[in-house]
Formats: C-alpha cells, sequence, structure tokens
C-alpha cells in the first residue's frame, strides 16, 4: 500500500519538502499516522509540536469513508492536508473542484 501526502494548493508546498508541513493542520486515520510521525521524524521534524496531526473531522466510529471524510474537511478549511493510501488520494484527485 502507498501513503500520500495531500496539501491544499494554495499553501504553495513543493513535492518533497517536509518542512512546509510546519504549523499546519494535518488529518490522518490511527495507525497509518505513526508511519506519518516517523516520517517527519526522520525529516527532523517534531511531530508532537511543530505539526498538528489529529483524526479527520467526523469519521470516528461513523463508519464513515475516510477519503470521502478528509476531502470534505480539507474543503471546509477543517485541515490543511491528510495522509492517506492510494484510494484516499484517488477519490481526491478525481474531484474537480477545491483549491488543491
Amino acid at each position: 500500500m502507498y501513503w500520500f501526502l495531500i496539501l491544499r494548493k494554495d499553501l504553495g508546498a513543493r513535492r518533497g519538502d517536509l518542512h512546509a508541513l510546519k504549523g499546519l493542520r494535518i488529518g490522518a486515520a490511527p495507525g497509518p499516522v505513526d508511519g506519518l510521525k516517523r516520517m517527519l521524524f526522520e525529516a527532523g521534524i517534531d511531530p508532537e509540536r511543530q505539526v498538528q496531526i489529529g483524526p479527520i473531522p467526523g469519521v470516528a466510529g461513523s463508519g464513515a469513508s475516510f477519503g470521502v471524510a478528509a476531502v470534505r474537511a480539507l474543503e471546509g478549511g477543517l485541515i490543511d492536508g491528510f495522509w492517506a493510501n492510494g484510494m484516499g488520494r484517488r477519490w481526491r484527485c478525481g474531484r474537480a473542484s477545491g483549491p488543491w
């Protein structure tokens, strides 16, 4: 399984620049979030202090699709980006509108 970091386009982040995440609100699911935190740590970023990582609003216990909820949270300005598998990324990329 591949994991992707999806960010709002207006942030001007460049592919591979993890330091662009500092101060941002990133949504991630339990379990996969550990990989994101480790990647940030390896890049010299403190994932507990320099990035706000948390669950996607509206997902916990609802049975809702993570990808759908993540895109809606991004569109609604509740998060600045999200950490998703290939299915979540594909769902996002299939959207025609949005600031990304």
